[in-house]
């Protein structure tokens, strides 16, 4: 069941930016990662390679302040499409 929703998900993704519906509204959040124990490549995302073209889903973006949001602000800034 999970293997088909996440599948579900990807196609309607891939949808998505297939038609051109991406949001790309700035969002605000600390600028600050305090978190000692946030990954390195979440706090120095110049470090991942060009994400052009690939697709990220990214779970847990219940905040403005937590992992997903980070996660998804670094590979974002490295060109993914980030499906949130």
């Amino acid at each position: 069941l999970a293997q088909a929703i996440i599948t579900q998900l990807l196609h309607a993704a891939a949808d998505a930016i297939a038609m051109g519906s991406s949001s790309s509204t700035e969002v605000k959040g600390p600028t600050v990662l305090e978190d000692k124990y946030y990954p390195e490549w979440i706090k120095n995302p110049e470090n991942i390679k060009d994400l052009t073209g690939r697709v990220a889903l990214i779970t847990g973006v219940s905040t403005s302040s937590g992992l997903g949001f980070y996660a998804t602000k670094a590979l974002a800034s490295k060109g993914a499409q980030c499906v949130i």
